[in-house]
């Protein structure tokens, strides 16, 4: 008896030798090139993720997909809404989104009657000013674009949230996320 061979599509900013095994990518890079390494990749937009995911299931259209995974942050939003439309079993889309946002995650877990450290979303420009806020020190500023602990500075007084500010938004600029104009400021 034979058993049917099964189909997982793997979304990946980069390829590597460490995909190599797989047969079927989803990856970021230019739509208008043709297939430039000869892997077949479907090439789509992770900024976008309902377009990509719509990209992958025309370029699926009739075709069996057991499973996907995604390896990346910005991957797994697109993988997310393909996998609804294949009828592949996966995470919520609104789940992953919610991962992949400091701020919206712990909106999340407010509103699900967990407890969490107090915190607000300030903008990033132009620099808000501390006391008509009503902040109270120690505080932590942590940029909303930016993951893991990249970016997350300690202010214990007026001065250093300034200056924490100030280093926030060069570094949300150095490291191309200037698009986020927000930052996260959470209490001790």
């Amino acid at each position: 008896m034979t058993h049917p061979s099964k189909r997982l599509l793997l979304f990946t900013a980069k390829l590597g030798y460490q995909t190599r095994s797989f047969e079927d990518y989803v990856t970021d890079r230019c739509h208008q090139l043709e297939d430039p390494w000869g892997d077949q990749a479907i090439a789509v937009h992770f900024e976008t993720p309902e377009v990509a995911a719509y990209t992958v299931m025309e370029a699926l259209r009739g075709q069996d997909v057991s499973g996907i995974l995604a390896l990346g942050d910005r991957p797994a939003a697109a993988a997310a809404y393909a996998a609804r439309g294949l009828g592949v079993r996966y995470n919520h889309p609104a789940a992953v989104e919610a991962c992949r946002s400091k701020l919206r995650m712990k909106e999340v877990f407010r509103d699900a009657g967990l407890s969490v450290p107090w915190f607000r979303n300030l903008p990033i420009d132009p620099t808000p000013e501390p006391l008509l806020l009503g902040i109270s020190y120690p505080c932590v500023l942590k940029p909303l674009s930016l993951s893991a602990s990249q970016g997350v500075v300690r202010a214990n007084n007026r001065e250093e949230f300034l200056t924490a500010a100030a280093r926030v938004r060069l570094l949300t600029y150095l490291v191309g996320k200037s698009r986020s104009k927000d930052f996260l400021q959470m209490a001790f």
